[in-house]
């Protein structure tokens, strides 16, 4: 250092320096620009796939736990519809009296009667409000006519058999009979109003509270998705079962965000199908 000279920086090395800085700070923003832009658009995806997985499951789990053959295709392959199982057990298939003197009484198929009885405690702990019971339900028979394996039930339907531990009768809403028995083991079912996944105006619809024959938009309606389209030709295809597998509903639905972004889902729910 040289005494009495002052120390400082020329012009041209000030304008370097900002220049430097400048420059800097353009590709430092830039980065974190990018970074957040990234960081959103995965949210964004994440958040989608999400929404998805929770629609697609929800369909899953209840098509899972239809009536066996009830599952159906409305409206050229835009809804599944199908009964749910509130309940199932055994049915009585003897005839005579218990013990204690009490007339066994199965499911009426040679003459119209409005109970019979069910056995064991199967029956007892419903998930739901029953509103047909079925025997023996074979494809192309869910259907309440003389030819069809559904009957509607009384409120309620079941009421423990006096004096006999065990068996339930269970009340029919009117004296009726049933097409045919069924074979070992027995079962029957009790099953809730119909159930339909539907798209509709661009949503994916849950709807509930209807009556069988009518139109799934005719009941009550709750969105599942927004933005929800048909990833294929068909948004659901059945593939009914046979002798040596269970039948099959396919799901194809593309869910769209805000921003464009669109995840496509092709699911396969494995239906039970024997009676």
């Amino acid at each position: 250092m040289i005494p009495g000279r002052q120390q400082g920086v020329t012009l041209v090395e000030m304008v370097l320096s900002i220049v430097i800085f400048g420059v800097l700070a353009v590709g430092t923003t830039a980065f974190i620009r990018l970074s957040a832009d990234s960081y959103a658009s995965s949210s964004a995806r994440l958040e989608l796939a999400g929404a998805a997985r929770i629609a697609v499951e929800r369909i899953n789990r209840e098509l899972r736990n239809a009536l066996p053959n009830s599952v159906r295709i409305l409206n050229g392959g835009t809804c599944v519809e199908f009964l749910p199982v509130v309940g199932a057990g055994v049915h009585q298939w003897q005839t005579g009296s218990y013990s204690g003197g009490e007339t066994m009484r199965p499911p009426p198929v040679e003459e119209d009667a409005d109970v019979f009885h069910v056995l064991g405690e199967t029956l007892t702990n419903l998930s739901g409000a029953p509103v047909y019971v079925a025997i023996y339900p074979l494809p192309g028979v869910i259907d309440t006519s003389a030819t069809g394996v559904l009957r509607a039930v009384a409120t309620p339907p079941l009421q423990p058999l006096a004096g006999v531990d065990g068996v339930s009768e269970l009340q029919l809403a009117a004296p009726t009979r049933f097409p045919r028995a069924a074979p070992p083991p027995y079962r029957v079912y009790l099953a809730g109003a119909p159930v339909a996944f539907c798209l509709a105006g661009g949503r994916l619809i849950r709807h509930e509270g209807y009556a069988l024959g009518d139109a799934p938009s005719s009941g009550a309606g709750h969105p599942l998705g927004r933005n929800v389209s048909a990833s294929a030709a068909d948004a659901f295809v059945h593939d009914p079962g046979s002798l040596t597998r269970h039948a099959v509903v396919r799901i194809n639905l593309a869910f769209t965000g805000g921003d464009n972004q669109s995840t496509a889902i092709s699911h396969e729910v494995h239906v039970l199908n024997a009676p």
